[in-house]
């Protein structure tokens, strides 16, 4: 979800449609002052924290926030203690999250990460076996972790291009649609 533009060293809205959702337009509202600098902030940072093309997308959430945070100049009370806000930054998730195809690429990475940690908790290179062929073996070898490791980053990889191919996906789709068909020879105006 693309909400900025950043042109001539300022921010835009690059889907002033996104003020019809309740939770958007109460930030804009709160924010009294004429050039709406705060509203602007407080989007950065929803941008910044949550969206999936933010250059922070990668970072853990702790980070993200710190940078989100330094970035746009607000506070960690403000954000935090503002209602409003937490109203915003919860409907910017979901609506990021209503795509299905990006709701299962999410899901995809969630149980990955789920099943490394399980794997990875259960490791001991310590652990000989006692019985069977592999008797006097060790329990969990060193190069298969090393193996498991690269095939795990080859699948990490392949899910950042799954979204990158999503996003992508997404981009050439914009404006396609009227309601929820595909627009027409006769809909061109609308």
């Amino acid at each position: 979800m693309r909400l900025f533009q950043y042109t001539k060293h300022t921010l835009v809205l690059n889907t002033p449609e996104i003020l019809l959702v309740p939770e958007f337009k109460a930030i804009m509202d709160m924010d009294k002052s004429e050039d709406k600098k705060t509203a602007f902030k407080l989007f950065a940072y929803a941008y910044l924290m949550i969206d999936w093309s933010s250059p922070y997308r990668e970072f853990s959430e702790g980070d993200r926030q710190k940078e989100a945070l330094k970035d746009t100049g607000l506070s960690f009370d403000y954000i935090g203690k503002t209602e409003e806000v937490q109203k915003m930054l919860r409907k910017y998730q979901q609506i990021r999250d209503s795509n299905i195809i990006v709701s299962m690429a999410v899901s995809i990475i969630n149980s990955t990460h789920k099943f490394k940690d399980q794997y990875l908790d259960a490791l001991d290179f310590t652990a000989i076996i006692e019985k069977g062929a592999r008797a006097g073996t060790r329990r969990d070898d060193p190069s298969d972790y090393i193996n498991n490791v690269k095939k795990t980053k080859d699948m990490f990889n392949a899910v950042r291009d799954l979204m990158k191919d999503v996003e992508e996906e997404m981009e050439k789709e914009k404006g396609k649609t009227f309601g929820s068909r595909r627009k027409g020879i006769f809909n061109e105006g609308v």
